[in-house]
């Protein structure tokens, strides 16, 4: 259901508000969920709010407002509560066994003009924290284009892996996250990590050094390197790392 409405024609700066309402929303032919947004845009500014929206089981709510002119800062608010592993996984194309929850919530502010200007303004805090799950461990290996296996050679691609809890944060500042804490404790090793991201390229640079659980001493590598696109990261022995816990 959309529904569109426009300001009388008699106005010479006319102004759009769009109700959409999707019960079966698709991405990538995958359901992912329920679309209900209030989208309103005018010669100053455009803004989005969620509303009742559920996306990968989770839900999504707060307002994102890009002020196209003036002094007024654009915002952008989320808060992604309960939202499914595996359903997520399936939208990126990486699906694969998982059980378990997170919540993501983003306050971010910037100058106003257009999306560019956004990426390169922003300044604010993202927050990640993930509760006890279960997943294939080969996940990290696709995620990370075989992260595990350089933090540990050793190990079990096939084995389920226990998440005990996962917690990342990053503080922008001119369009530049600075990551840290990132932290993924599972049952054999602890990862912990600290680096950058760059909104305005869409680039990830991350060294990540493992915490052997009770995994001898051979097993066990030391930090490696993700970095790229979100979505296409690429991993390799981390030689330069300043990386301390």
């Amino acid at each position: 259901q959309i529904k569109k409405e426009n300001t009388p024609d008699k106005h010479k700066n006319k102004s759009v508000f769009v109700f959409v309402d999707i019960d079966d929303f698709y991405y990538k032919d995958q359901d992912i969920g329920h679309l209900s947004l209030d989208i309103k845009d005018t010669d100053s500014y455009t803004a989005i709010d969620t509303k009742n929206t559920h996306l990968a089981g989770g839900a999504l709510s707060g307002e994102i407002r890009l002020n196209k002119s003036g002094n007024a800062l654009s915002h952008f608010d989320l808060r992604w509560k309960n939202f499914d592993y595996n359903e997520l996984m399936g939208i990126y194309g990486k699906a694969a066994s998982v059980s378990g929850r997170a919540t993501m919530e983003a306050h971010l502010k910037a100058q106003p003009g257009t999306i560019e200007t956004f990426k390169k303004t922003v300044n604010g805090r993202v927050t990640l924290r993930a509760e006890e799950g279960r997943f294939d461990a080969k996940i990290l290996n696709i995620w990370g284009g075989g992260l595990l296996n350089a933090l540990i050679p050793s190990f079990d691609t096939e084995e389920q892996a226990s998440l005990n809890c996962a917690l990342m944060g990053a503080d922008f500042k001119d369009g530049l996250a600075q990551i840290d804490p990132f932290i993924i404790d599972i049952r054999r090793v602890t990862l912990y990590g600290r680096g950058t991201y760059s909104a305005p390229d869409n680039v990830v640079d991350v060294v990540i050094k493992p915490e052997s659980k009770g995994v001898t001493l051979g097993d066990i590598s030391t930090s490696v390197r993700l970095s790229g696109p979100p979505n296409d990261l690429s991993v390799r022995p981390d030689t330069v790392s300043t990386l301390k816990k």
